[in-house]
């Protein structure tokens, strides 16, 4: 077992009609949880080769609704851009640049463009905003949808998309999932133990948001008080938190049989259930029959994301 962990994947079940988040997620505890027994691409109209005639009545400048001059200032904050073209290949840096290169000859107005690489890939895209609601998004996509090149839609779709603010060094919590990939970049797969999860009710103000993180901070800190390596992990998009314990590479499953190995199940026996709000999370054996009763769900493996 590796000395550090995290996780990533998160899987969905409704259960008794209540939505039981079973990948991800932690911290919405009012009361306290219990402890363990133990201790697209998006292709351009065009080509580079292509030649394009705008015409002499195209005088309609296209540009961002507000300068994006925060750029560089905020670069580890989190935000939206609307994405034009993505790519994916082991050149995936230098295709973006000769796309958007490609297209800024074939409409000079898009010098506000820009590509934003990525570990697994690169993407074109345009602008800088603060959400779904931000008031700039719509007239930018309508904008950018509405642009043609010999009757042609230069962009087939202008998709919004959330840009993660990366950490700074020392801006991690040892505690925080994301430490065990700043530990172990190269590790891939790399495992943890998801033990517990904890998300949210409607709360328009932002009050149990605040309740499930500190209920998932507190719970991994109680578990590594315990001499148990812990970890949280919070998900705003699916307002959730979820603690995680311990950290395993490929070794983890067997690939032939998918059996667990013996380090990942002795951690696994010292939590006899998995908790969903600091309690264990009763399941469904089959939702199509409730006479056949409930289960108390067992931690599993879940993959730790990416930073």
């Amino acid at each position: 077992m590796l000395k550090n962990w995290s996780t990533s994947c998160v899987e969905r079940s409704a259960i008794g009609g209540v939505i039981v988040l079973v990948g991800w997620a932690l911290a919405l505890g009012s009361c306290a949880p219990e402890g363990p027994t133990k201790g697209t691409s998006s292709t351009m109209a065009s080509s580079s080769n292509s030649t394009y005639d705008f015409g002499q009545d195209w005088d309609e400048r296209l540009v961002p609704s507000e300068p994006d001059t925060a750029f560089e200032s905020s670069a580890n904050k989190t935000y939206w851009v609307l994405v034009l073209a993505t790519f994916t290949s082991n050149q995936h840096i230098a295709q973006a640049q000769q796309w958007l290169r490609d297209a800024q000859m074939l409409l000079p107005d898009l010098a506000a463009a820009r590509v934003e690489p990525h570990r697994h890939g690169s993407m074109v895209v345009w602008g800088r905003y603060e959400g779904w609601e931000d008031e700039r998004v719509e007239p930018d996509r309508q904008k950018l949808l509405a642009l043609e090149v010999d009757g042609r839609k230069l962009f087939p779709s202008a998709i919004l998309k959330k840009i993660e603010a990366q950490p700074l060094p020392g801006e991690l919590s040892p505690f925080d999932l994301r430490s065990a990939r700043v530990e172990f970049p190269t590790v891939v797969p790399l495992y943890t133990l998801d033990v517990a999860v904890w998300v949210d009710p409607e709360d328009p103000q932002g009050m149990d948001r605040k309740l499930r993180r500190r209920s998932a901070e507190s719970y991994a800190g109680q578990l590594r008080g315990q001499n148990i390596p812990a970890y949280f992990h919070h998900n705003e998009d699916l307002q959730m938190s979820s603690v995680t314990v311990g950290l395993f590479d490929r070794r983890a499953l067997d690939p032939s049989t998918g059996l667990r190995s013996m380090e990942v199940d002795e951690l696994a026996n010292q939590f006899p259930a998995r908790l969903l709000n600091g309690a264990p999370l009763e399941a469904p054996v089959d939702v199509t029959d409730p006479s056949l009763g409930n289960y108390r769900q067992r931690p599993f493996l879940v993959e730790v994301p990416e930073i």
